[in-house]
C-alpha cells in the first residue's frame, strides 16, 4: 500500500507516439549499419550505408556526358552557328521585305503606265513599239516581286529551321542536365539518414544484405 502511493502499475500499457518508417530508396548491398535496436537518434544521423561504388560510376559517366553535350550542343558549337544563323536568316528577311515592298511599289507603278498608255495607243497617240516596251516593263516588275517574295520565304524557312536547330541543342543540354542530377541524386540516397530524432525500432537490416528499392529498413 505504501508503495502504491508514489506508483503506477498497470499490465496492459501503450506508448503513444509517430512511427516514421525508415526505406531504402535505391538498391544495393548495405555496406555498413550504424545503429541498434532502440538507440536513439538524432535529426539526419547516418543510419545504413549502402554500398555506392556503382552509384559513383553512374554519376562519373553522366558527368562526362554532360561535359561532352555542353562542348558539342550546349555553350559550344551548334548553338553559336544556329543562333547566328537565326542573325543572319533574320537580318535577310527583313531587308527582303524592304525590297518586296519597293518592287511592289514599282509594279503597280508599271501597271499604271501600261493601263493609261494602252488607250494611247488605241488612239495612235504611242507606236506599238513604245507599248510593248511599257507591257515588258510591267511584267519584268511583277516577276520580281514574286523573286523577292520567293527569297523572303526561303529566308523564313531557314530562320525556323535554326530556330528549331537551337531548341533542339538546348534540349540537349536539359536531358544531359537531368541526367546528371539524377544520378547524383541517386548517389545521396546510399546513405540513409534519420527522417527525424527519435528511437530506433523495428530494425530490419544487416551488414552484407542485399535491400531493394522501398524495402523497410528499420523505424523511427
Amino acid at each position: 500500500w505504501t508503495y502504491g502511493q508514489s506508483h503506477e502499475g498497470t499490465d496492459d500499457a501503450q506508448v503513444d507516439g509517430r512511427i516514421i518508417p525508415v526505406l531504402a530508396r535505391v538498391g544495393g548491398y548495405v555496406r555498413s549499419v550504424s545503429v541498434s535496436e532502440n538507440d536513439p537518434v538524432r535529426l539526419g544521423q547516418l543510419l545504413v550505408q549502402i554500398d555506392d561504388a556503382e552509384h559513383r560510376q553512374r554519376l562519373a559517366q553522366a558527368d562526362a556526358e554532360l561535359a561532352a553535350t555542353e562542348a558539342t550542343a550546349g555553350r559550344g558549337v551548334i548553338v553559336g552557328q544556329a543562333e547566328a544563323q537565326v542573325n543572319v536568316a533574320t537580318n535577310q528577311g527583313s531587308s527582303l521585305q524592304a525590297q518586296i515592298t519597293a518592287a511592289r511599289a514599282n509594279a503597280t507603278r508599271a501597271q499604271a503606265d501600261l493601263a493609261r498608255n494602252e488607250g494611247l495607243a488605241r488612239q495612235e497617240i504611242i507606236s506599238k513599239q513604245q507599248l510593248d516596251a511599257l507591257r515588258a516593263n510591267a511584267e519584268a516588275a511583277q516577276a520580281n516581286v514574286v523573286a523577292f517574295e520567293q527569297q523572303a520565304s526561303a529566308a523564313g524557312a531557314t530562320v525556323s529551321g535554326a530556330q528549331a536547330g537551337v531548341r533542339l541543342a538546348h534540349a540537349r543540354m536539359a536531358a544531359a542536365q537531368a541526367g546528371r542530377d539524377f544520378a547524383a541524386l541517386q548517389l545521396q540516397y546510399t546513405k540513409v539518414s534519420a527522417p527525424e530524432a527519435g528511437t530506433v525500432a523495428r530494425k530490419n537490416v544487416e551488414i552484407g544484405q542485399l535491400v531493394q528499392p522501398g524495402q523497410p529498413l528499420m523505424a523511427v
